[in-house]
């Protein structure tokens, strides 16, 4: 199965373990939630659009790697 989108925006997530193992996201919509880490996702190379936003983060992976990468909200 591909799955291009995750959007669990208003969910209560408190993690994203595991997140990296998703290759082929091209959006990861979690705005409005508890997490305060993101793994490593510098695989995820077909990322697009980061929404993180209104969440409990202290730090942010390195994103240098994420070429296709155009829209982020932290």
């Amino acid at each position: 199965t591909i799955t291009s989108n995750i959007n669990c925006p208003n969910r209560n997530i408190i993690s994203l373990d595991g997140i990296q193992f998703f290759k082929n996201i091209r959006v990861l919509d979690v705005f409005n939630n508890n997490i305060n880490f993101i793994p490593n996702i510098d695989s995820l190379t077909k990322l697009t659009q980061i929404l993180a936003f209104n969440n409990k983060l202290t730090s942010f992976p390195n994103i240098s790697n994420l070429p296709l990468l155009f829209r982020l909200f932290i």
